[in-house]
């Protein structure tokens, strides 16, 4: 079953900020100095008016694996900015400050959202939809029996019996 969901939009004004995306994906990746890093990260807040990740806290808001991520990533459902510092800077003590050798990637957190809910809608296991910041929306339990798929049926005591654990 394949959903359709409404990917952030790039406009031109954000696409001269975030550079184009690599060929058949949506991520924009930018190089420059520290001082364009932080400029960068301020227009991409403004121009968005969305809230950004770094891609390992997407599992704070939908149940998949790095490699999930990735995959998605590399075939253009999910969007991505990097920044990627190339240039050196002197410290204020003198000191060489080298370029990141990893770039900085965020992804926005409406298309996380947004997977949460398609992860929902394709499984029937609501327990990783997340409401608005301000606590508007509640989460369910993911530890009621109602909310868990069949497959986790067995009850902690048929566990406990089989394996020991709490004896």
């Amino acid at each position: 079953m394949e959903t359709k969901l409404d990917l952030l939009t790039v406009t031109q004004e954000l696409e001269a900020v975030v550079g184009n995306p690599d060929k058949g994906t949506r991520f924009h990746m930018r190089r420059g100095s520290y001082v364009e890093c932080g400029r960068w990260f301020q227009d991409l807040h403004r121009l968005t008016n969305d809230l950004f990740i770094p891609p390992g806290g997407i599992g704070m808001f939908v149940p998949v694996s790095r490699a999930a991520i990735n995959k998605r990533l590399r075939e253009g459902r999910l969007t991505a900015f990097g920044f990627q510092i190339v240039e050196k800077q002197k410290s204020c003590f003198g000191t060489e400050r080298p370029g990141k050798s990893r770039p900085f990637i965020y992804i926005p957190v409406s298309e996380c959202r947004l997977w949460a809910a398609e992860l929902a809608l394709r499984t029937g296991v609501e327990e990783h939809i997340i409401g608005d910041l301000d606590g508007s929306s509640s989460t369910r339990n993911p530890l009621r029996r109602e909310t868990r798929p069949a497959s986790c049926d067995r009850g902690l005591s048929e566990l406990t019996e089989e394996t020991g654990f709490l004896d």
